[in-house]
């Protein structure tokens, strides 16, 4: 299988705990995957959650000034990202194979070259 480079973008609003168990699963199933988060206009308190999470240059954290809605933030969340593979996920839809899905996904998207990929619960688009 080809290696290309990932990124997964998140669009998080007011899920403190759903976001920062999301980013543990990603780094600890995929270590070499960039990770953007775009806070859409969240309260403070879930935006210092984000901001305490532990650093790491391979995550970026991006703060809207009021809440756009989900697309929108995916959107500006994609002028930061620079990988060849792209796979935006919900905040709020964790996997309990998370693992297993993004790497069958990898898998076909390289089998048929798609660029980005999108997770939301059970349901896959592509």
């Amino acid at each position: 299988m080809e290696k290309k480079s990932l990124t997964f973008l998140i669009a998080t609003y007011n899920n403190k705990e759903g976001i920062i168990s999301l980013l543990g699963e990603l780094q600890s199933h995929f270590p070499n995957a960039s990770i953007v988060v775009v806070c859409d206009g969240s309260d403070s308190d879930h935006w210092e959650a984000l901001c305490a999470y532990p650093k790491n240059p391979k995550i970026k954290k991006l703060q809207l000034t009021r809440n756009f809605g989900q697309h929108a933030a995916l959107i500006a969340g994609m002028n930061h990202c620079e990988s060849s593979l792209l796979i935006t996920l919900d905040d709020d839809h964790l996997f309990d194979n998370i693992n297993e899905v993004v790497s069958n996904l990898l898998e076909s998207t390289i089998e048929h070259k798609d660029e980005i990929i999108t997770l939301s619960g059970l349901s896959l688009y592509k």
